[in-house]
């Protein structure tokens, strides 16, 4: 769960028929806890890496737009859609 809302399941198997201790359930929930927010971290990365890509290429269509290249200290060219 994140932010109480469920993400994902978290199966855990074993060899042999067993009964979890509290123990064992509350270190699977951990565990399960700490890959939510792995996999939170990793999609807001990607967010971020995308929008900073975005902007990226934004300005360097504007500075070659209005003929700033110099600006950027080497050659902009804009981006071939």
């Amino acid at each position: 769960m994140l932010r109480e809302e469920v993400i994902g399941v978290i199966r855990v198997y074993t060899a042999e028929p067993r009964h979890f201790t509290y123990s064992d359930i509350y270190f699977v929930g951990a565990v399960a806890n700490l890959g939510a927010i792995a996999l939170e971290n990793a999609r807001l990365y990607d967010s971020v890496k995308k929008d900073y890509e975005e902007l990226r290429r934004d300005i360097a269509e504007w500075r070659a737009a209005l003929g700033w290249e110099w600006m950027a200290g080497e050659l902009v060219t804009p981006v071939q859609e």
